[in-house]
């Protein structure tokens, strides 16, 4: 069965769960299946179906985003291999250069009790390229996180970090973005391998509110 059939058919089943559960709470968070599904969209569209090969991207596949598209801002989710279902939660500001085609980022850590308390010092990086299928790959080199922000321990936390976006991310909209983290962690512990570990990104609707996390391009919630 194809894979992407499959998350799609997965993220229907907990969306509509989702629903039932925003309806009686009467929530404004943003649409995240909605999202999700236009990510697949354009992910199988720019893939093809030679399962992800080098193939040609027509500009239709991934019109390029503008500052426009990500104004909004976005909630900012980091699954660290260790423990992946403790995420790492991140406001962010995205700043796009419409004429370079790149992008640049400001994220404020975000408190691990309540998942919407500004902690600490914010992490900025870029300008990154985005490349012509939506992908990207940013390298932040060392950064520090308050250990409010740390939700497998409490603690400081110092480590590098490379984002590496995958196809299909930084098209038009833009309103759901993820991939693959890599790093080595200094501390709290140290030389520990972040290979393994995912980050996605969802644009919000309007400032404060916050989705459910989802901590990879699967679609999977903590």
């Amino acid at each position: 069965m194809n894979g992407l059939f499959v998350m799609r058919k997965i993220m229907a089943i907990r969306w509509e769960a989702g629903v039932l559960v925003l309806a009686a709470l009467g929530s404004g968070c943003s649409d995240a299946q909605g999202e999700f599904d236009d990510f697949v969209k354009r992910s199988a569209t720019i893939k093809g179906d030679d399962g992800g090969k080098d193939v040609a991207v027509d500009a239709g596949d991934c019109p390029k985003v503008t500052q426009q598209d990500v104004a909004n801002g976005y909630y900012f989710t980091l699954s660290a291999v260790i423990v992946p279902k403790k995420p790492f939660v991140v406001l962010g500001t995205v700043t796009v250069d419409e004429k370079a085609n790149t992008v640049s980022f400001h994220f404020q850590p975000l408190s691990k009790d309540d998942k919407s308390t500004p902690v600490g010092s914010p992490i900025v990086g870029g300008p990154f390229p985005i490349a012509d299928d939506g992908s990207f790959e940013a390298d932040f080199g060392s950064i520090s996180m308050d250990g409010a922000a740390n939700p497998i321990s409490g603690s400081e936390l110092a480590t590098t970090l490379v984002l590496k976006g995958e196809a299909g991310g930084w098209c038009g909209s833009s309103e759901f973005i993820c991939g693959t983290v890599e790093g080595i962690v200094s501390k709290p512990l140290k030389d520990l391998n972040l290979k393994g570990s995912t980050f996605t990104m969802q644009k919000l609707t309007s400032a404060g509110s916050y989705p459910t996390p989802i901590i990879n391009c699967a679609g999977d919630t903590p």
